[in-house]
């Protein structure tokens, strides 16, 4: 068959590795909840609360929409920190 075949997928990427963030002042990382509640309001996203699963899952879909922005733009990534530990 000579014919192109497209297809269409939508992706999330879930990554877990370092929990501690070393550019944020409490270790803040993007991949493991923020807990202590002096963290918290100085956060990346103070208005999650990610002691709770419904405050993860919002922070993965916002991340997902992010994400989604990105590829719109043709954007391109560097990843960070892959393979650290």
């Amino acid at each position: 068959c000579q014919e192109k075949e497209v297809i269409d997928f939508d992706y999330c990427v879930i990554a877990a590795g370092c929990n501690f963030g070393v550019f944020h002042k409490w270790g803040e990382s993007l991949w493991f909840p923020t807990i202590h509640e002096v963290a918290r309001p100085e956060g990346s996203w103070p208005h999650l609360d990610e002691r709770f699963l419904e405050g993860r899952r919002r922070h993965i879909l916002e991340e997902y929409a992010a994400i989604g922005e990105l590829n719109k733009k043709s954007a391109q990534v560097l990843v960070v920190g892959a393979g650290f530990i």
